[in-house]
Protein backbone atom coordinates (compact mmCIF):
# COMPACT_ATOMS: atom_id res chain seq x y z
CA UNK A 1 0.00 0.00 0.00
CA UNK A 2 1.93 3.24 -0.99
CA UNK A 3 -0.37 5.57 -2.34
CA UNK A 4 1.00 9.12 -1.22
CA UNK A 5 0.18 12.33 -2.64
CA UNK A 6 2.01 15.09 -4.36
CA UNK A 7 3.56 16.66 -0.58
CA UNK A 8 4.33 12.77 -0.03
CA UNK A 9 2.31 11.90 2.24
CA UNK A 10 0.90 8.73 2.96
CA UNK A 11 -2.27 7.22 4.73
CA UNK A 12 -0.02 6.14 6.96
CA UNK A 13 1.30 10.07 8.05
CA UNK A 14 -2.42 11.33 7.37
CA UNK A 15 -3.37 8.95 10.37
CA UNK A 16 -0.50 9.59 12.50
CA UNK A 17 -0.42 13.70 12.18
CA UNK A 18 -4.57 13.64 12.80
CA UNK A 19 -4.30 11.64 15.67
CA UNK A 20 -7.04 8.84 14.22
CA UNK A 21 -6.04 5.74 16.18
CA UNK A 22 -9.18 3.92 14.24
CA UNK A 23 -8.18 4.51 10.97
CA UNK A 24 -4.40 3.66 11.65
CA UNK A 25 -4.95 0.17 12.98
CA UNK A 26 -7.58 -0.30 9.94
CA UNK A 27 -4.48 1.23 7.30
CA UNK A 28 -2.05 -1.60 9.35
CA UNK A 29 -4.47 -4.35 9.07
CA UNK A 30 -4.88 -3.78 5.10
CA UNK A 31 -1.42 -3.40 4.68
CA UNK A 32 -0.45 -6.86 6.97
CA UNK A 33 -3.36 -8.62 4.92
CA UNK A 34 -1.77 -7.83 1.18
CA UNK A 35 1.59 -8.72 2.53
CA UNK A 36 0.34 -12.27 2.98
CA UNK A 37 0.56 -12.64 -0.69
CA UNK A 38 4.21 -11.40 -0.79
CA UNK A 39 7.71 -13.43 0.31
CA UNK A 40 9.05 -12.64 3.75
CA UNK A 41 12.30 -10.87 1.88
CA UNK A 42 9.94 -8.59 -0.11
CA UNK A 43 7.57 -8.27 2.84
CA UNK A 44 10.27 -6.66 5.33
CA UNK A 45 11.74 -4.19 2.57
CA UNK A 46 8.47 -3.13 1.62
CA UNK A 47 7.20 -2.64 5.19
CA UNK A 48 10.11 -0.63 6.43
CA UNK A 49 10.40 1.47 3.52
CA UNK A 50 6.67 2.62 3.87
CA UNK A 51 6.71 3.07 7.74
CA UNK A 52 9.97 5.34 7.32
CA UNK A 53 8.73 7.32 4.16
CA UNK A 54 9.72 10.77 4.51
CA UNK A 55 7.58 13.46 3.33
CA UNK A 56 8.98 15.76 0.95
CA UNK A 57 9.32 19.78 2.68
CA UNK A 58 10.00 18.52 5.93
CA UNK A 59 10.91 14.92 6.26
CA UNK A 60 8.63 13.84 8.85
CA UNK A 61 8.04 10.28 8.98
CA UNK A 62 4.32 8.30 10.55
CA UNK A 63 6.51 8.04 14.12
CA UNK A 64 7.33 12.32 13.66
CA UNK A 65 4.02 13.04 13.54
CA UNK A 66 2.62 10.49 16.14
CA UNK A 67 5.38 11.74 18.81
CA UNK A 68 4.51 15.02 18.00
CA UNK A 69 0.69 14.57 18.36
CA UNK A 70 1.41 12.71 22.01
CA UNK A 71 0.17 9.37 20.38
CA UNK A 72 1.63 6.89 22.32
CA UNK A 73 -0.75 4.07 21.01
CA UNK A 74 0.84 4.48 17.28
CA UNK A 75 4.30 5.30 18.23
CA UNK A 76 4.02 1.89 19.86
CA UNK A 77 2.71 0.01 16.85
CA UNK A 78 5.27 2.34 14.50
CA UNK A 79 8.13 0.98 16.87
CA UNK A 80 6.79 -2.91 17.42
CA UNK A 81 7.04 -2.81 13.58
CA UNK A 82 10.45 -1.62 13.34
CA UNK A 83 9.98 1.78 12.76
CA UNK A 84 13.44 3.70 12.72
CA UNK A 85 13.94 5.75 15.84
CA UNK A 86 16.86 7.77 14.67
CA UNK A 87 15.27 9.21 11.73
CA UNK A 88 15.65 13.09 11.67
CA UNK A 89 14.05 15.46 9.92
CA UNK A 90 15.40 18.75 8.51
Amino acid sequence: MEMVNNQGFSMLHLAAFNNATKCFNEIIAQAEEEAKLMDVEQRMLQAKNWIDLKTKSEQFTALHYASYRGNIKICRVLHSLGADCTLVNI
